[in-house]
């Protein structure tokens, strides 16, 4: 949720508020492009909406009266947040929602709020921005250390087969990597593979259980493994969650 500036109360003028006009949707907001910063203002407010660049992640700034008054990252599993920040005579109240699609369809940041100041309101509710990220775009990411020279980053991808990429690295080089997908969720390392002390024994079994709209996806390793002083370590656990699935197209953007 956006940190709150200010909680205080504007004070009424004593005058009727008047509604001002407030800048028009962008022409074409789905020509964003991954990386891309869009700037929109409201009367007083202004949302910077930064879309990343490898993740599924929308980075939005809130400045009030050229002050920045909160900072919020969307992601999967929270995608949307709430805000009513105020500052002087200046206020604005309302919320946000990230439509995350899969790679390759539009995605939205839609806003509902209104925004005032000593001249007015300025109520907006649509989209702020639009966008389609390439294949290869990381739904969710995390990094599992089975020893303290060998790691396990793994990344599901935000496309239809929710295909997860297991990379293993030991004392900083590349070991091998391993891909689950629908459809082939369970992989068997039938070889193993070394690099100095660090050591990824055969036999590695990695499983993968798809998102749906009921349970949480997971990505499940059992292994054996060893490294410096540690001559034989033993995993059997997650090393990656992650909520809902990539939609193939964003649902209709009403926050």
């Amino acid at each position: 949720m956006f940190v709150i500036g200010c909680l205080v109360a504007c004070v009424a003028s004593g005058r009727p508020r008047t509604t001002a006009s407030q800048d028009p949707p962008a022409a074409n907001p789905s020509t964003l492009a991954p990386g891309m910063t869009t700037t929109r203002r409201f009367g007083p407010a202004t949302f910077r909406v930064e879309i990343d660049e490898d993740m599924v992640m929308v980075h939005v700034e809130l400045v009030l009266d050229d002050r920045k008054m909160a900072a919020e990252t969307l992601r999967p599993g929270h995608t949307a947040a709430r805000f009513d920040l105020v500052s002087g005579a200046s206020r604005v109240r309302g919320s946000l929602a990230a439509r995350f699609a899969a790679a390759g369809a539009p995605s939205t940041l839609a806003g509902d709020f209104v925004a005032a100041d000593a001249t007015g309101e300025f109520p907006f509710r649509g989209d702020l921005a639009a966008w389609t990220w390439p294949d290869g775009v990381v739904w969710a990411r995390h990094t599992t250390w089975l020893t303290p020279e060998l790691s396990a980053t793994a990344a599901v991808l935000a496309d239809g087969n929710q295909s997860v990429r297991v990379r293993f690295t030991g004392a900083g080089q590349p070991l091998t990597s391993v891909t689950l997908q629908i459809g082939a969720e369970d992989v068997v390392v039938t070889r193993a593979f070394r690099v100095g002390s660090v050591e990824i024994r055969s036999g590695m079994h990695l499983h993968m259980q798809p998102a749906t709209p009921s349970q949480e996806g997971v990505a499940l390793l059992d292994g054996s493994f060893a490294s410096s002083n540690l001559p034989d370590v033993q995993f059997a656990g997650a090393i990656l969650t992650w909520s809902q699935a990539p939609v193939e197209t964003a649902p209709e953007s009403t926050p």
